[in-house]
């Protein structure tokens, strides 16, 4: 490259011996909109303006107050309707069909996962059959039915209950043991929960008396369609339940002789 020195500079009035070459036009659609400065390399989604780095990008959102997002439900008139429509169209279809995809594959795992319940519903309602009790399920969506959490276990062949265990005028005596196994008996089970809040204000009645009289001073009843019946302290869930109809789980009520 010649340095200024051995450059050669026409006189003022005297005319080149070549003609001056001028310059190549500048093609702006090349360019970033923002700086005018770099070729673009983004195009924004929301308003189209071409940018050529996060820089000018993010000057471009304050500059325009722009979001940079799409307006997918935009209504473009045919006039304006370009290339850059069309590929926000596309991509806009693109994603309703992941969407769509997804959706189904949604609703197809979801159908397996309330077959399988349906399955382990209609396998615990033909074990109690096999018992003798029946089991009447609340409609969906009712917290009761939302809250059962009984069992029947196949390896083990045992049904493990979700209970309501209430003691009679003890503020607070309400419990809801989970995966009592059914071989249970019931005198244990009360017992337990005794044993628990034996140190409970409300519970120093209970406590004075089991220990006076033993647990024979207690009864145990069963709420069920049709008022309630008296159960059996020394045998076992399964066996106090047989004969019996359960509105989603059983309630047992303890009380004082």
């Amino acid at each position: 490259m010649n340095s200024p020195d051995n450059c050669s500079f026409p006189e003022p009035g005297e005319i080149p011996s070549s003609p001056l070459q001028p310059l190549p036009p500048l093609d702006y659609s090349k360019l970033c909109q923002t700086c005018v400065a770099e070729e673009w390399k983004y195009r924004c989604p929301a308003c189209s303006l071409r940018s050529c780095s996060l820089s000018c990008v993010k000057q471009h959102k304050l500059d325009r107050n722009c979001s940079g997002e799409r307006d997918k439900s935009k209504l473009v008139p045919q006039a304006e309707y370009n290339e850059n429509t069309f590929y926000s169209d596309y991509f806009f279809l693109e994603d309703v069909g992941r969407i769509v995809d997804r959706s189904d594959r949604d609703v197809k795992s979801h159908m397996k996962v309330s077959k399988h319940k349906l399955s382990l519903l209609g396998r615990l309602k033909s074990e109690l059959i096999k018992r003798g009790t029946i089991l009447y399920r609340a409609p969906p969506g009712i917290s009761s039915r939302t809250q059962n959490e009984t069992k029947y276990n196949i390896k083990q062949g045992l049904i493990y209950w979700y209970l309501r265990l209430v003691f009679a005028g003890s503020r607070c005596g309400e419990f809801y043991p989970s995966g009592v196994r059914e071989t249970t008996l019931l005198r244990d089970l009360v017992l337990e929960y005794l044993a628990k809040c034996e140190g409970e204000e409300y519970f120093k009645v209970y406590s004075r008396v089991v220990k006076a009289r033993g647990v024979n001073a207690l009864q145990a009843k069963l709420t069920q369609t049709g008022g309630m019946v008296l159960l059996d302290m020394d045998m076992s869930i399964k066996d106090n339940l047989r004969y019996r109809r359960i509105m989603e789980f059983p309630s047992i009520t303890v009380m004082l002789c």
